[in-house]
């Protein structure tokens, strides 16, 4: 039996390829994604934690403690402080949209490589039927030749000896 030859096969393995390098593509973007937001979540931890601290250092002057006095340096260092961590996580959250935009981006990529990839193979798989479908007519072709080649030749002396109206004249 004959080996199935897609013609198209280095064409496949091309968009095979370009599929995987959208896929690491995609999935780079998405790390690049996780980290800023988990830099986000860090930040927002430093801020509570920050805005606590500022609470606790504001208390200092209440009814419960009157004879501690506020610092008000400290006060207004922990604020700039807070005013940092904030504008840092703005920064972080314009910088996550557009990583998101991004990742739209190579998403749409990702899809149509697996779009070009999969008409790729779905002409490869129509091609193998039609050859599979060639190969069991060939086959039944040559079963068919050699069971009349064989049948023939048996029946052609058989039948021109039981023909009627003949004369079997040999000896």
């Amino acid at each position: 039996m004959a080996k199935f030859a897609f013609r198209l096969e280095t064409v496949l393995m091309l968009r095979e390829r370009e599929e995987q390098a959208r896929r690491i593509e995609l999935a780079e973007l998405e790390r690049v994604r996780l980290d800023l937001e988990r830099r986000l979540r860090d930040g927002q931890e430093q801020l509570d934690a920050q805005r606590l601290d500022l609470r606790a250092r504001l208390n200092i002057g209440n009814a419960a403690r009157p004879s501690e006095r506020v610092d008000v340096v400290a006060v207004r260092g922990q604020a700039a402080a807070s005013l940092h961590v904030l504008r840092q996580m703005q920064r972080l959250a314009v910088e996550i949209a557009g990583v998101e935009r991004r990742i739209e981006v190579a998403r749409g990529r990702l899809v149509e490589a697996m779009a070009r990839r999969r008409a790729i193979e779905r002409l490869r798989e129509s091609q193998l039927a039609d050859w599979k479908q060639l190969e069991t007519r060939t086959q039944i072709a040559e079963t068919d030749d050699l069971t009349q080649s064989r049948f023939g030749a048996w029946s052609g002396d058989a039948a021109g000896a039981l023909a009627p109206g003949r004369v079997r004249t040999e000896r």
